[in-house]
């Protein structure tokens, strides 16, 4: 991808960041440079010939025309090394590089870096002061870097050990401080361990945490329960992946932190449910629990402790020992859901005809926003229509693999679904696009169709589809993406000609329109829970 160049009138900015780091034109203040050493070329220094465009032929400064606050709202377009670089060039963009609203976010991560700790501790103390969010990353941190932290970021709301992000091991009987303002911590992708975190100094310093993320090595199990004793007001975590979290830490955690809203253990195989009733009965706030992938079995669903709940978003995809039983006394007692995800659930053998059925009469459908029922062998096109019937508030769709679903029940079902906006359809065999004329029922009857993932298809008549995806192309407003996956190479071909020809027409005629992407990406188009984790760290 091109690189975007920053350029105010004859002022080039990358340029002037690429000539200070390369020749010091201007003194450098010791205190303002971040004193690390680079691995690699940062790729937003341009290597321009030899001019200074921010003079001109009269030796006038040209940026004295330019306020600092476009000065400013310029600087934000520029990463931090940049923002470094041309802090050394006068006295006037020294200050207004160190305004707070351009280190509110720093994240590590675009860079391959060596970060010394006595770098972090001078970039601590001269650019963190306002720092809000902090994305660590790439580097080894010590408790000379969390010291820093400490004394330096009284701003810092949230911290993310990243990637290729290391712990320090605790040795002797180091003092250990802990930002007591944040309230967002994720060590999910770090290495190392995060036990010292038991052993902090200050008396409640953890207790602004509300939103957590714990990894695979994060704790052992017991220290997790001693670490849960330190943070009573957890409101969202998760669990990915631990294979040390079983039914007695989720009991613990119930007991110590009841105000928990969003609880994610995909991945958590040591879980059995065991620990439901418990956590149900006191966390009367949970209103999103993610359990893909775990062994729970029917008799963890038929419990009575499920009446009466909050919960909002379910995902009980791929877990291999749900039957049909189980999810149609389950999905009867949930009466508020909004996100449901039952892809692969019981291998493909728990949702059923019946099961849909119950939904539709139970009243679960009314108030959906996400269905997923992808890799469910066993449904038939009647049983759809029932529950497709009744949820008028459906966002997102997905059908894939379910035998007895053909393109054309599809085009039967959309009339249903007038607020759809992500649409996943495929069969288990080969469908013709404009087989039911399911591209012309979209057009007719979904105006704000975001993205429409289409499996297995195949072109059946070249210029039909490309007139079906030329009119969709011009006539939804809202269409940014078409997946064509595992799709014939001449349907999506097509596609893409349909793409091009509706960008020539468009431009004719002067109107504002952004371009639809086409790709063939094997991936699931169907967005992931609100209350998540994920969800508060991307805000």
């Amino acid at each position: 991808m091109a690189k975007r160049k920053i350029i105010v009138g004859n002022i080039d900015l990358d340029h002037i960041g690429s000539k200070l780091h390369k020749r010091k034109l201007f003194a450098a203040e010791e205190a303002t440079i971040i004193p690390i050493k680079l691995v690699s070329d940062d790729t937003c220094l341009d290597e321009q010939p030899d001019r200074n465009p921010e003079i001109n032929n009269t030796g006038k400064d040209l940026t004295m025309d330019l306020t600092d606050e476009l000065i400013l709202r310029i600087f934000t377009l520029l990463n931090k090394r940049t923002l470094m670089t041309i802090s050394q060039a006068c006295t006037r963009w020294n200050k207004i590089v160190k305004d707070k609203t351009l280190w509110k976010v720093i994240s590590l991560s675009p860079c391959k870096f060596e970060l010394t700790e006595e770098g972090f501790r001078t970039l601590a103390k001269t650019r963190l002061c306002f720092t809000e969010k902090l994305h660590l990353c790439n580097a080894r941190v010590s408790f000379t870097m969390l010291r820093s932290i400490y004394h330096h970021c009284k701003h810092l709301k949230t911290l993310l050990f990243g990637r290729n992000c290391h712990m320090e091991e605790r040795r002797g009987k180091r003092v250990i401080v802990f930002s007591k303002h944040v309230q967002t911590l994720d060590m999910r992708l770090a290495s190392g361990s995060f036990v010292f975190l038991c052993t902090v100094k200050e008396k409640n310093a953890l207790h602004n945490i509300q939103h957590l993320g714990v990894g695979p090595r994060s704790f052992d199990r017991s220290n997790l329960l001693l670490f849960l004793n330190l943070v009573p007001n957890l409101r969202y975590v998760d669990f990915t992946n631990c294979l040390d979290i079983a039914d007695d830490a989720l009991v613990h955690l119930a007991e110590k932190c009841p105000q928990i809203e969003s609880l994610c253990l995909i991945g958590c195989r040591n879980i059995i449910g065991n620990c439901f009733s418990h956590l149900i009965k006191t966390c009367k706030n949970l209103k999103t629990l993610l359990l893909r992938y775990l062994k729970i079995n029917d008799q963890i669903l038929i419990g009575q402790y499920w009446e009466g709940n909050v919960l909002e978003e379910i995902d009980i995809s791929a877990c291999p020992f749900i039957t049909a039983q189980g999810l149609y006394s389950f999905l009867g007692k949930l009466k508020q859901l909004k996100y449901l995800n039952m892809s692969y659930c019981g291998e493909g053998n728990a949702v059923t005809d019946g099961v849909l059925y119950e939904m539709a009469n139970s009243g679960l459908a009314d108030k959906l926003k996400m269905l997923d029922i992808r890799w469910s062998f066993h449904i038939r096109p009647n049983a759809l229509r029932a529950v497709l019937r009744r949820s008028k508030h459906l966002e997102n769709l997905g059908i894939y693999q379910s035998f007895q679903i053909m393109a054309e029940d599809v085009v039967d079902l959309i009339e249903f679904l007038p607020r759809l906006k992500i649409l996943e359809f495929g069969s288990s065999t080969p469908q013709e696009l404009n087989c039911g004329l399911l591209v012309g029922k979209m057009i007719a009857n979904i105006k704000d169709i975001e993205i429409l993932s289409l499996i297995n298809f195949v072109a059946s008549n070249s210029p039909d589809d490309f007139d079906h995806l030329r009119t969709l192309f011009l006539e939804s407003r809202s269409l940014k993406r078409i997946n064509f996956c595992d799709c014939s190479s001449q349907l999506v071909k097509i596609g893409r000609s349909a793409e091009r020809q509706v960008a020539i027409e468009t431009n004719l005629h002067r109107l504002k329109r952004k371009g639809v992407d086409i790709t063939t990406k094997w991936e699931c188009a169907l967005p992931p829970p609100t209350n998540t984790l994920d969800a508060i760290i991307s805000k």
